[in-house]
Parts: C-alpha cells; sequence; structure tokens
C-alpha cells in the first residue's frame, strides 16, 4: 500500500476516493492522476529532509512522450511528492510538495483544464502504454 509513513494516512485510499471523472494509475514511483484538473504523477518522499524518488521527472517525461505520440498533443504532468507535514514547505527539487492531508485538496480544486473526453482518453493510452523498466503496471 503507498502510505504516508509518519502521517498514517493512507495515499491510496486518498486517490481511491477522489471524485467521478478521475483515473488513478499504478506506475513504478507511485501513482498516475488523470482528471478534469490535469494529470498529476504522485510520489511518496524518501529520506529525511524528503526528496523526490529516483527517476520521477524521467517517468513524467516518459508519459508524457507516449501521450505526445498517440494523441498529437500532451498536456503537462504535474509532479507531485507526498511530504510528512513537517516537510510540506522544503523544497523538492524537481516536483511540488504536498502534505498528505492536502494531495486531496491539490489534485482537485485547480482549475478545469480538461474536459471529460479528454479524460477518458488520455487514460485510456495511459492504461495501453508498454511497460519499462520504470512502469510497474504497464
Amino acid at each position: 500500500m503507498f502510505r504516508s509513513s509518519s502521517a498514517g494516512a493512507s495515499v491510496d485510499d486518498l486517490l481511491d476516493d477522489l471524485p467521478a471523472g478521475y483515473a488513478v494509475l499504478s506506475v513504478a514511483a507511485g501513482r498516475l492522476v488523470v482528471g478534469p484538473t490535469g494529470v498529476f504523477l504522485v510520489a511518496e518522499a524518501v529520506g529525511d529532509p524528503p526528496v523526490a524518488p529516483t527517476d520521477l521527472g524521467r517517468l513524467a517525461a516518459y508519459h508524457r512522450e507516449i501521450l505526445a505520440e498517440q494523441l498529437g498533443a500532451a498536456p503537462f504532468i504535474d509532479t507531485l511528492v507526498v511530504v510528512p507535514d513537517r516537510w510540506r514547505d522544503h523544497p523538492v527539487p524537481g516536483a511540488s510538495a504536498v502534505s498528505v492531508r492536502l494531495l486531496r485538496d491539490t489534485v482537485v480544486s485547480g482549475p478545469v483544464l480538461l474536459a471529460a473526453g479528454e479524460v477518458e482518453r488520455i487514460a485510456r493510452v495511459l492504461r495501453a502504454a508498454p511497460s519499462t523498466a520504470l512502469d510497474r503496471s504497464g
């Protein structure tokens, strides 16, 4: 289970509880979330102070390339690193740090960037993406 160790809250549970219209896909470093507010690569921080998991940026770039090849264009993939509350203001190079308790609001509270049909197409392409050494679910 993808769990924020210090907060005790399950990141999986928070992502499973997103509103209708969001898709959550498992990848090597965490989860890809596709919804009306965009595409997010959500990963749990490692270390103390927290850093982004190795290859997080490369994983986001890989999935963006797949989207561009299949759809002709690709949305930006925001990388979010879930950190313990005490580190929420600590910069995490290559990603935005977000505390586990603010994760859901961070994902759903932004402006609507993708229509329902776009969300479904993006999620379908990402589900069918070829598996790589970085990708656990294919």
